[in-house]
C-alpha cells in the first residue's frame, strides 16, 4: 500500500510501506525531542503531525492491533506503532500557534489520554499506576 503525504510547499511524498513512514515520522519526532521546538518551525511541527496520522490511518487500515489482543499476542516488530498517539500528543504541545494553545493542549490531553487506554488494556500499567489513574480519572478532562 502506497501512501502520498503531501508536506507543505513540497510535493507528497510518497511512502511504499509503513515502515518508511514511520522512521520518516520517527525523524522528524527526534528532531524536536532533541533540537526543541523553538528551533523548528511550526510549520514542520504540523506537517510531523500529518505523518503521524497517516500513521495511524495506516496501521487501523492495516488491522496491526485487535481490541482482544494482549501484549504477548503483538508482533515485537509493531511495537513500535503504540507510541503513535504518545507522539502525536507530544506534537501538539509544541505548536507555536498561542492564539489557539486551549486547543493544542486539549488535543494533546486527548491523545495522550488515548495511549494511556492502550497501555491499560495491555496490562502495561503496574497496580500503582492503574490506581493513580483510576483515582484521578484522568478522561475527565477530555472533551
Amino acid at each position: 500500500m502506497t501512501t502520498a503525504v503531501t508536506l507543505a510547499a513540497t510535493a507528497p511524498v510518497e511512502y511504499e510501506t509503513l515502515d518508511e513512514l514511520y522512521n520518516e515520522l520517527s525523524k522528524r519526532v527526534l528532531k524536536i525531542f532533541d533540537e526543541g521546538a523553538s528551533e523548528c518551525t511550526d510549520d514542520f511541527i504540523i506537517e510531523t503531525i500529518g505523518l503521524i496520522a497517516s500513521c495511524s490511518d495506516m496501521v487501523r487500515k492495516e488491522a496491526l492491533f485487535s481490541t482482544n489482543e494482549g501484549l504477548e499476542d503483538i508482533a515485537t516488530g509493531y511495537l513500535k506503532y503504540l507510541y503513535l498517539e504518545y507522539f502525536l500528543g507530544k506534537m501538539h504541545l509544541q505548536r507555536k500557534d498561542f492564539s489557539v494553545r486551549k486547543s493544542h493542549v486539549m488535543d494533546s490531553m486527548f491523545c495522550l489520554n488515548s495511549f494511556l487506554d492502550v497501555c491499560r488494556d495491555l496490562n502495561l500499567l503496574d497496580e500503582t499506576e492503574q490506581k493513580f489513574l483510576d483515582a484521578n480519572e484522568v478522561s475527565k478532562y477530555m472533551y
